[in-house]
């Protein structure tokens, strides 16, 4: 991993809103981050000395969700980092969350194998209802043997944090 101390790496994320990875025992994995326009690339990873890290099994939220979810046997699986803070909101008790995000529309098998570790039973899938999400969807419920849930009544391109607006 690159320092991030560095004048170049600060740099890389010029002009953008910053997010930390934190690994499920709280200790930094990497950083997103992302342009506060759309104008050319949105989401730019941290880069390593071999170029942009693997962040497939990056989960946002797990340091604090982890407790909640191996008491409850159940977490709430979304897209993206807004959709993260949308979930998030909602709760009547934010100090137990049972919420994370997999940066992306796919559940890897190392994200699963944590799942498994912690005792999921539950898995609630809220991915856009898009062709990706659905996609990943159907393969998180083969992973994990078919109990999935997900948020109905979307219509298609519809962004599951569009339906929690109000909610909070």
């Amino acid at each position: 991993i690159e320092d991030p101390y560095q004048r170049a790496y600060a740099d890389f994320f010029a002009g953008r809103i910053t997010f930390p990875i934190l690994g499920e025992d709280g200790a930094v994995t990497g950083i997103i981050g992302r342009k506060t326009d759309r104008r050319g690339t949105v989401w730019m990873k941290q880069k390593s000395e071999k170029g942009l890290l693997d962040t497939r099994s990056w989960l946002y939220g797990i340091h604090k969700a982890k407790p909640h979810i191996q008491h409850y046997k159940t977490v709430i699986i979304v897209e993206g980092i807004f959709d993260y803070f949308a979930f998030y909101r909602i709760f009547q008790d934010t100090t137990k969350p049972i919420v994370v995000s997999t940066l992306g529309s796919h559940i890897t098998d190392e994200t699963m194998a944590l799942f498994k570790r912690l005792g999921v039973e539950h898995f609630i899938i809220a991915y856009d209802w898009d062709a990706a999400g659905m996609s990943a969807i159907r393969k998180a419920a083969e992973k994990c043997g078919g109990a999935v849930y997900y948020l109905g009544g979307m219509k298609d391109g519809e962004d599951p944090a569009d339906k929690l607006k109000g909610l909070e």
